[in-house]
């Protein structure tokens, strides 16, 4: 599972296992803090110029990141933060970044289309969520045909780095 809301596609899943990939609502872009907004800018004007660090620039970004991704931001990890800056440490990778993100946002369905799934889903989301905004997870849940829902409390975005254990304890409950 990765993101807080999860949706069953139409593709014939493994034996007993319901198929979950993300899906993104249609609620509005979160707003950036002055030092996010910064931060974009600045890879935005200079990732074309022969100055430009990757390493060094990916590496801030997947703090920003993360920070805006977890509730708790005690738990994130080192090995985290090098595993996501390593995703962002090349120019090609910080480009897609920087021009699909913003798309995540815009992927909608209509009530009839979410009503339509036929698969059980399985909707996590995290309360604390500043990127995807609990309510609309729960909507999402209601949205669709055969969705079970399970909020994490004091949870960002991505519960199954921040909550693994009760994340894993709930998938493992909704795929028995």
């Amino acid at each position: 599972v990765t993101g807080v809301q999860t949706c069953a596609l139409p593709i014939s899943p493994p034996a007993k296992m319901d198929l979950l990939a993300p899906v993104a609502g249609p609620p509005p872009l979160p707003p950036l803090t002055p030092a996010g907004l910064a931060l974009l800018g600045k890879i935005s004007i200079f990732i074309n110029t022969p100055l430009f660090d990757a390493v060094t620039e990916g590496r801030l970004l997947a703090e920003k990141v993360l920070e805006a991704a977890y509730a708790d931001q005690s738990k994130i990890t080192q090995q985290q933060r090098d595993g996501y800056a390593l995703g962002l440490s090349r120019r090609s990778q910080i480009k897609a970044f920087l021009a699909h993100a913003p798309k995540l946002f815009q992927i909608a369905f209509s009530a009839k289309q979410l009503k339509s799934i036929p698969a059980k889903t399985l909707v996590i989301a995290g309360d604390a969520d500043r990127i995807i905004p609990f309510d609309a997870s729960k909507a999402l849940a209601s949205g669709l045909g055969h969705a079970a829902f399970h909020p994490v409390k004091a949870c960002g975005h991505i519960p199954h780095e921040e909550a693994a254990t009760e994340v894993n304890a709930a998938i493992a409950s909704f795929l028995a």
